[in-house]
């Protein structure tokens, strides 16, 4: 399962970096500034692997084994849909509470979205997203293969939707009926608050429509949105990525008053912004 799942992300991989070149979305999120950040990016998803698999093959695999099923029939693929309604509920706590947050700021201090920026994640919100999962799966029951299965759809879809490619408009609105585009994702990673705190889907778009954290279009078209936080300028250093949770500073107004800002549904927090469906 483990070689499968390399193989398929390395694969996925090497489709999306010929898709950014040749979209040549490069000159648009900034090459210079993407080739910064690859280091941080790559660094980060390399030392989550690492972890995580270490703790899956020598403590998690076991103990689930004891606590959930290892078989599977074909209803049980719904399980997906439930895992993709917790892991929304999941990346909204993570905006809205301050603790969480911190870690969570890691990954938005991004300037220049690709691929890669798919795998920028801070493991102390690795671990914390993980053990939520499982809390999930021991909780209903979820076999341990769709458990497994959704993990590894959640990590190509997290590397797809933050590449820097151009999908056919036409079917690009088709299809975020569905699932979460790159055109979709990026508003969310908009410096602009109103902005940051919609489109919280990661595979399934279909929780943004139902809880009214869908935005259609930000104030700038993809790809030319203004990525990163609002008020951090340059890239962060490796010290800084790791270490920033932990400074005291006051996340809330580096986030633009997450707090409050969080409250509105999107499509009331900012006037003029377009709400039509695709």
């Amino acid at each position: 399962m483990l070689i499968f799942k390399v193989a398929l992300s390395a694969l996925l991989i090497l489709v999306l970096m010929g898709l950014e070149k040749r979209a040549s979305f490069w000159d648009h999120v900034g090459a210079s500034e993407s080739k910064k950040n690859l280091k941080i990016n790559l660094g980060a998803g390399f030392i989550n692997f690492i972890v995580i698999r270490f703790l899956f093959i020598l403590i998690l695999s076991s103990w689930l084994k004891e606590w959930v099923p290892s078989t599977w029939n074909y209803i049980d693929l719904l399980w997906i849909v439930a895992l993709d309604l917790g892991i929304y509920i999941q990346h909204r706590l993570f905006h809205k509470l301050s603790f969480l947050w911190r870690f969570h700021w890691a990954h938005h201090t991004d300037q220049a979205l690709h691929w890669a920026s798919g795998v920028r994640f801070h493991l102390g919100e690795v671990l914390m997203s993980l053990g939520f999962k499982l809390f999930i799966v021991v909780i209903f029951q979820i076999p341990l293969p769709i458990y497994l299965l959704y993990e590894t759809l959640l990590a190509g879809f997290s590397l797809f939707n933050h590449s820097a490619i151009q999908l056919p408009d036409s079917f690009e609105r088709l299809i975020r009926w569905i699932f979460v585009t790159p055109q979709m994702h990026w508003i969310h990673h908009s410096i602009i608050p109103q902005e940051m705190h919609s489109n919280f889907g990661n595979i399934l778009s279909l929780w943004d429509r139902i809880f009214r954290t869908y935005l259609n279009n930000g104030q700038k078209s993809y790809p030319k949105i203004d990525l990163g936080i609002l008020g951090l300028t340059g890239s962060l250093s490796w010290k800084q990525f790791w270490w920033g949770p932990f400074e005291n500073r006051n996340f809330n107004s580096l986030n633009g008053d997450v707090l409050s800002e969080f409250e509105k549904p999107a499509h009331k927090r900012s006037e003029g912004e377009s709400q039509k469906s695709p």
